[in-house]
């Protein structure tokens, strides 16, 4: 039947290379056909994949085991992973036996794990628990959840689930190995299970560690020799688009494994001598991993679901909202912008809203009813100062500032103390508030207020938890005392985190914070000293807004020009007289408080939030000044007359050393690889050869030397066409008689089964290198 070239029908691998004439390497030789009938039996190549495979596997899984000290039947799994592995590569020997093979390998893989799903389960729980105990270590976590193990054999339990692991890891490392030798997927897998080791600094055995690292090398080279496809035939060579290239070579297979682990081997040693545990250890944690330590804590006490924010929060904070935020994302972006004139040390509080009523498990603090009047701020400490204002008593001021809404929620930014609680500032609208400055020896007369009920409240849900902690800590004394020993524990005991991870379902925001968690930002020390002060006794209530600090002032802060102090400040200020100045607030402003009432002062603000560093204070102006400078450091010292003073600690020397010496002994392995290898190997050959093969050798080693440096020569393929050129250009000179004896001794020497005599050998390097 006659096809056209585009109806030709399609037609196997095999069928294709069959067809194929004999090979024509050059003029007038050519390699015949009958090449593809040598034969190399495959399974020694399927017997070494299944070699890969096992490293890769049980180096992963044996490195990830032996990091946490976890214990099981070393040698069982080590059974079960080699013959698996082995395995898995002969079975691609034959589609008959990849296609059944694999059927009955899951079909029995399958029937085992439904049958010891017990042990299965009980073993990957006791894996987990042992991991979680590290980690509970390292990350210095207060409590984890710690998992049922049913089998009380854990040995036998966590042995059987690892043979599970080993087996299942296996079939889709081999998959990547024997088919397409994908060593980078392969790798992936593998090493996706240490990276909880790496992450805790657990040392895994050497044995293991240079099994994983010779896996890996081993399959890079494997990809990089190109002679890694998958074949269903013995035939030992096939037809490739560039020539004759062999598809099957169990020797260099062989021989190329052994160099990787040999280099493997060295390498771990040495790295091992350079960088020794203790000295690693000694180093600490970088910064960037230190900035991950939240993170991983909050993944291992609240799983995946701590590590999102469910609701949207500037800051941390979202009008009373609680629990949501996994991790405070800051944009610093301007958000306000406040004109005043600093008055003191103390922080400038602006209230956004006010909470009195806290809904247990719902997360939220309920809005001051009356939070839009006077009545629901400070209005009665606002008449107070306000009158002690207008008497002219001493430590008495009024003050005004400016509020813009730059790319901020719009609402009422409300200073201390003032009456302004309907100046609500829109979206680049500018509010200006009248405030009376509470300073300590103010003299003012408080008329007693009704505090409602709602601000001495605690929840049932909470009250347990309130008095459980408020009893074990022993706070006593007057209303300050206890404020300040309540500050007191958090600043000493519980870390602030802008990481504490989101508050887990059904879990109660302040009772996960008290009893678990210890851990947070403002929102969470707020809403608990709220809780902790009402249960003495003390009203509170829940505030959110920005606090910009005075140094924030001094450093960010911009003198406005053509303003006239007396036009925003007068009366007493506790740094003497400053200036209008202008501070941007963003985001990482926002904060939470509290704010509790104390008999003869009113309503006063109570900043429980850890400080997480306390600079000295010095006057306005110095301050202002230095930020404008940007000298930090007045009593700096210049060693060796000045200048400069550039400084290496040892720490560095030593990190730079082992790069150093690291890259260096890489560079000896490479070079050695390159250049002293090739002839160390030509050596030895040659000093193994006959006369024939020594002959040749030394001629194709001048030959490739003449051709990187004469590209016409390149074009030479023969020994014939070779010969002339050498005689024409002048590289080498012979008689025409003495051309043709050597030309055939070269083709007797290269082909012929014979060797050529001694004697023959020298006359031929005579002439050639002479």
């Amino acid at each position: 039947m006659f096809y056209s070239e585009r109806e030709k029908p399609l037609q196997s691998w095999w069928s294709r290379i069959s067809e194929n004439k004999d090979i024509e390497i050059c003029k007038g030789i050519e390699i015949d056909k009958s090449v593809y009938d040598q034969k190399e039996k495959r399974i020694g190549t399927f017997f070494l994949k299944g070699i890969i495979t096992y490293c890769l596997t049980m180096g992963g899984v044996g490195t990830f085991m032996s990091a946490f000290e976890i214990e099981y039947s070393q040698l069982t799994v080590n059974i079960a992973a080699f013959l698996s592995a082995v395995l898995c590569s002969v079975l691609y020997y034959r589609y008959a036996t990849e296609n059944i093979g694999y059927l009955i390998y899951f079909v029995l893989f399958a029937a085992s794990a439904y049958l010891l799903k017990d042990y299965i389960n009980s073993g990957f729980y006791s894996v987990v628990n042992d991991v979680m105990s590290v980690a509970s270590i390292y990350l210095n976590l207060e409590g984890y959840q710690h998992y049922t193990e049913r089998i009380s054999d854990r040995y036998t339990a966590i042995t059987v689930v690892v043979v599970f692991m080993v087996l299942l890891l296996n079939i889709l490392v081999n998959n990547y190995i024997s088919r397409r030798a994908r060593y980078l997927v392969a790798t992936i897998i593998v090493i996706l299970l240490n990276f909880l080791p790496v992450y805790f600094e657990s040392e895994p055995d050497m044995f293991y560690a240079i099994l994983l690292l010779g896996g890996i090398l081993m399959a890079y080279l494997l990809r990089s020799g190109r002679h890694y496809r998958l074949y269903r035939v013995d035939n030992k060579y096939y037809h490739a688009k560039d020539g004759l290239s062999y598809g099957l070579n169990n020797k260099a297979l062989r021989q190329m494994m052994i160099f990787g682990f040999v280099l493997v081997f060295i390498f771990v040693n040495v790295i091992s001598i350079i960088v020794p545990k203790e000295g690693y250890d000694r180093n600490g944690n970088n910064k960037y991993k230190k900035s991950t330590i939240d993170t991983m804590a909050n993944l291992f006490t609240l799983g995946i679901e701590g590590l999102f924010n469910y609701y949207a929060n500037n800051g941390g904070l979202s009008t009373g909202r609680l629990g949501g935020v996994s991790s405070i994302r800051l944009d610093y972006k301007t958000d306000i912008t406040v004109q005043l004139t600093p008055y003191s040390y103390e922080t400038l509080y602006l209230k956004q809203f006010v909470g009195s009523t806290y809904v247990p498990y719902q997360n939220v603090w309920k809005m001051n009813r009356d939070y839009r009047t006077p009545e629901g701020q400070n209005h009665n400490e606002v008449e107070a100062l306000k009158k002690a204002y207008e008497d002219k008593a001493d430590y008495s001021a009024q003050g005004k500032l400016l509020v813009t809404n730059v790319d901020a929620q719009a609402g009422v930014y409300l200073p201390y103390y003032s009456d302004d609680t309907n100046n609500m500032v829109y979206y680049e609208q500018t509010k200006e508030y009248t405030y009376y400055p509470m300073f300590y020896g103010t003299d003012y007369d408080l008329e007693d207020v009704e505090i409602g009920d709602e601000f001495l409240e605690i929840p049932d849900a909470n009250r347990d938890v309130i008095e459980d902690f408020c009893q074990q800590r022993n706070f006593h004394g007057s209303s300050e005392e206890i404020i300040s020993q309540v500050k007191e524990y958090f600043q000493e005991n519980i870390p602030y985190t802008i990481k504490p991870g989101a508050t887990p379902r059904r879990s109660d925001f302040v009772n996960y914070f008290l009893t678990k968690n210890k851990k947070g930002y403002c929102a969470h020390f707020a809403s608990s000293t709220a809780l902790i002060l009402r249960y003495y006794g003390i009203p509170t209530r829940y505030c959110e807004g920005y606090a910009i600090s005075y140094e924030q002032m001094t450093r960010d802060g911009v003198l406005v020009d053509d303003a006239e102090y007396s036009d925003y400040y007068n009366g007493y200020s506790a740094i003497g007289e400053t200036a209008l100045i202008s501070v941007n607030a963003t985001d990482a402003d926002a904060h939470a408080w509290v704010e509790a009432y104390i008999d003869g002062k009113g309503w006063t603000v109570v900043e429980a939030t850890p400080a997480v560093s306390e600079d000295d204070l010095v006057d306005f102006w110095s301050e202002f000044s230095r930020a404008i400078s940007g000298n930090d450091d007045g009593n700096e010292e210049v060693e060796n007359g000045g200048g400069f003073n550039f400084r290496i600690n040892d720490n560095f020397i030593r990190k730079l050393a082992v790069v150093v010496m690291t890259i260096f002994i890489v560079g000896v392995l490479i070079f050695g690889a390159i250049f002293i290898y090739p002839v160390i190997k030509y050596r030895f050959l040659y000093a193994r050869a006959g006369s024939s093969d020594k002959l040749i050798m030394k001629y194709m080693r001048y030959i490739k030397k003449l051709k990187r440096r004469d590209k016409e020569f390149r074009n030479c393929i023969n020994y014939e066409e070779q010969l002339d050129y050498l005689i024409q250009s002048g590289k080498m000179t012979c008689t025409e008689g003495d051309k043709e004896k050597l030309l055939d001794i070269l083709r007797r020497a290269g082909f012929s089964a014979n060797e050529i005599s001694v004697s023959e050998k020298e006359f031929a390097e005579g002439i050639i290198y002479k």
